[in-house]
């Protein structure tokens, strides 16, 4: 009977950890019961968090492929597009990059400083391709999605999955997970006689 009410308690505590908390009794710290949002909300594709991410990532892929735009108007709308989406980003956002030896953790600085290096190794041509599926809840996002870059000629695609954690309604940490060896080889190749580390490189100017 003992064995049995502990295995109803566990299964009550996983599957609703705040109803838990709330019975006489219960052993669980309050401070491990998050204050604002559901980490344990199963994701959608709808919730606001996902919504932002399409935003993001679809504004882009729809601003960088529309073979109607010149230059100019291009880079217009991009900064428009980027100015609105940066309200949700946290001042002390934390950003980890892709690849294995070019995996970088750092700041906002460091994302803003990461993206126009990229932008650069690529003569201009990294782009958001596709969304192919985007989930999220109050706590974390998570966007599977394909982007590619020109050299030489030759498209190379690179398909891989961004990482999001929010809190209080804000973006405050951000993973790039993608195929690594592709990643690494690509950026590299444009920079081959870089000896110095991922972050380092990135910098660079």
């Amino acid at each position: 009977m003992l064995k049995r009410k502990i295995l109803i308690a566990c299964a009550v505590m996983a599957l609703a950890p705040q109803a838990y908390a709330d019975q006489p009794g219960a052993t669980v710290m309050r401070s491990q019961i998050p204050d604002k949002g559901d980490p344990y909300a199963l994701m959608t594709a709808d919730h606001p968090n996902a919504v932002w991410l399409a935003e993001i990532y679809g504004g882009s892929a729809a601003i960088e492929n529309d073979p109607t735009l010149d230059k100019e108007t291009r880079e217009r709308k991009m900064a428009e597009h980027l100015k609105k989406v940066n309200a949700k980003f946290s001042p002390n956002l934390i950003i980890h990059t892709g690849g294995i030896r070019l995996a970088a953790t750092g700041d906002k600085a460091f994302a803003n400083a990461y993206g126009a290096r990229r932008k650069a190794l690529s003569n201009g041509t990294f782009r958001a391709i596709k969304v192919h599926q985007i989930l999220a809840n109050d706590s974390f996002g998570v966007l599977l999605g394909t982007a590619a870059a020109d050299r030489d000629g030759k498209t190379f695609t690179f398909v891989g999955v961004g990482a999001w954690r929010f809190e209080n309604g804000l973006a405050v940490e951000h993973w790039e997970l993608m195929l690594p060896e592709a990643w690494d080889n690509y950026f590299l190749a444009a920079d081959p006689d870089f000896k110095g580390t991922a972050k380092e490189f990135w910098l660079k100017k």
